[in-house]
């Protein structure tokens, strides 16, 4: 028999000193916690800003669209971390939250598993503990163990992922508008439709596309969302369509809101409607945003082309 090695646990302050330096190494491991939670997640941003707080990572779930909104620590849960954390999840419209802690109290997984139960199946609540382990000599290395989990089926990070009934509204939804736009030539696109309440479209430019989207508080809408990488880069862009505001909404027909989100990273110019059903309305919305993708790909299409 060959020699084996003997597991040994640490805490995991043993690897990190501070929670900033373990939130670092976490946004560049992103698919070390996926492939524990079953996830496929990609950083978007690391200490996005939330009003007065930062969350630690923000980030999204390629398969499905889902915001990613992450909270690590290093010691004990508390109820500071848990508040902070459903915060994050309402600000930046999280639709998977991950709590990562090395020990969970029962209070606060338990929780987790409330919040899993009585929320929109749309939203996933995890609970992430954090170790060091060590075989042999080998360097210490973090490990995670899933104590709390959505309560709907799903896969492996290869794998799938059940929709809800509010996902499949979006994915037939979605269907009709891609359906739509490659009939009648105005945007051709081969992807496939998400169960998630936006959709992305190339506008031809790295870091510029458009989307159409269903916000909060029963809002439609068709926006260009500007998300570069670099804060400063997205603004200089921003701002040059925005110098142009009068020769754009003259263009575009009307009037559009203009985002500059001076606490986060991303801007977006978006036009909105307002809808109290939106089973019952599909139709409409339909045309709609059709008719106003139509429009703002107009006017911003050439604009996109000649910003340096």
């Amino acid at each position: 028999m060959k020699e084996m090695g003997t597991i040994e646990f640490h805490r995991i302050t043993d690897l990190f000193d501070s929670e900033s330096e373990f939130t670092a190494w976490l946004a560049d491991h992103l698919d070390e916690l996926g492939k524990q939670v079953g996830l496929d997640i990609e950083r978007i941003s690391v200490e996005e800003p939330v009003g007065s707080f930062r969350c630690d990572i923000y980030g999204r779930e390629r398969r499905t669209n889902r915001k990613v909104v992450i909270e690590n620590q290093l010691y004990r849960s508390d109820h500071s971390h848990l508040g902070q954390l459903l915060t994050y999840a309402s600000g930046l419209d999280g639709g998977v939250i991950i709590w990562i802690t090395p020990e969970f109290s029962e209070e606060h997984r338990g929780a987790l598993d409330w919040l899993n139960e009585h929320t929109s199946e749309d939203v996933w609540f995890f609970g992430v503990r954090a170790r060091a382990v060590k075989i042999g000599d080998s360097p210490l290395a973090p490990l995670f163990e899933v104590v709390a989990r959505p309560n709907v089926p799903f896969k492996e990070a290869k794998g799938t992922v059940a929709v809800t009934e509010r996902g499949q509204f979006y994915i037939e939804f979605w269907s009709e508008v891609i359906a739509r736009l490659n009939s009648s030539g105005i945007h051709r696109t081969k992807q496939k439709p998400p169960p998630e309440n936006w959709i992305g479209l190339s506008s031809g430019r790295s870091g510029l596309w458009y989307s159409l989207t269903f916000r909060r508080g029963n809002r439609f809408g068709v926006e260009l969302d500007i998300d570069t990488g670099d804060k400063e880069k997205n603004e200089d862009f921003f701002d040059s369509l925005l110098a142009r505001q009068i020769q754009v909404e003259g263009s575009f027909g009307g009037d559009l809101v203009w985002e500059r989100y001076e606490e986060g990273q991303y801007c977006y110019i978006g036009a909105y409607r307002s809808y109290l059903d939106c089973r019952a309305e599909k139709a409409e919305l339909l045309e709609w945003g059709l008719e106003t993708f139509k429009r703002l790909k107009g006017t911003f299409d050439p604009l996109i082309r000649e910003l340096q």
